[in-house]
């Protein structure tokens, strides 16, 4: 599927819009002067806003609002940080600290991207717990950089 300039697609950011103005916008890609709504215009926690037509995506209908309302924050705020930030590679070993909304999903997708062994840190029981669900291999709330050097060999997190 291509993308026409200034088009929503899969690698636009869906919590904001791209300018619309610079090369990448020309060229389909990933805009350089992306503007955040809520944070360089207005519209970030209103009960409505308005929104250009190509910064908005069709919600499918078997998909309940309040579950894709989560997509733009959890999934793709986590998703960035293991694919650009990190660039997490199948069999890297990975930490994730804080195992709320984003980084319980961002488990999940370390997981998918097969990431290993995944060790989570929070200090919460029930956070702890979500991430064993969640795919991680080790959940902590203490001694971490002692356990991550055991539960991993002495390497260290890729």
């Amino acid at each position: 599927m291509g993308h026409r300039r200034g088009s929503a697609g899969p690698d636009r950011h869906a919590a904001g819009q791209p300018c619309g103005e610079c090369a990448r916008c020309d060229s389909g890609g990933t805009c350089t002067s992306f503007r955040g709504r809520g944070v360089d215009y207005d519209g970030g926690w209103s009960q409505y806003t308005i929104a250009r037509e190509d910064t908005v995506v069709p919600i499918p209908d078997v998909l309940p609002f309040d579950q894709a309302a989560i997509i733009p924050d959890v999934v793709s705020t986590s998703y960035a940080a293991l694919v650009d930030t990190v660039q997490v590679r199948s069999a890297q070993a990975v930490g994730i600290r804080g195992v709320g909304g984003v980084g319980a999903h961002a488990v999940r997708l370390a997981r998918m991207m097969d990431a290993a062994p995944i060790i989570a840190v929070d200090p919460l029981p029930n956070a702890r717990e979500r991430a064993l669900a969640f795919g991680a291999d080790t959940a902590l709330d203490t001694g971490f950089a002692e356990a991550v050097l055991r539960a991993i060999g002495g390497e260290g997190l890729d």
